[in-house]
């Protein structure tokens, strides 16, 4: 984890603890959890914004899926096309890709 992200986690985690609740009340479970408040949703989705944390988490997915495609592709060297290995290999372009 990159020193950004370090730091996102720990003012995120700074910021709940000030509010006397844990991180884990604020983002586990469905939306939809019993005694949660749209507020309290609203308030850890705005500090992932402040902090760039969704950013942050995208680029990333994207490193990832880029390097399996990388991987995949090694690993398909010589081997004959077919439905499967071209299913597998739009799989991860599609996450490359994928806006959202």
């Amino acid at each position: 984890m990159g020193r950004q992200a370090h730091l996102d986690v720990n003012s995120l985690l700074e910021a709940l603890q000030r509010s006397r609740k844990s991180p884990f009340d604020a983002v586990s479970g469905p939306a939809s959890k019993p005694g949660r408040s749209r507020s309290e949703v609203a308030r850890v989705y705005a500090l992932l914004l402040r902090y760039r944390s969704i950013d942050y988490a995208r680029r990333e997915a994207r490193q990832l899926a880029g390097a399996a495609l990388f991987e995949a592709l090694a690993a398909f060297r010589g081997i004959p096309g077919s439905e499967e290995k071209r299913f597998i290999l739009e799989m991860i372009l599609y996450v490359v890709e994928r806006d959202r």
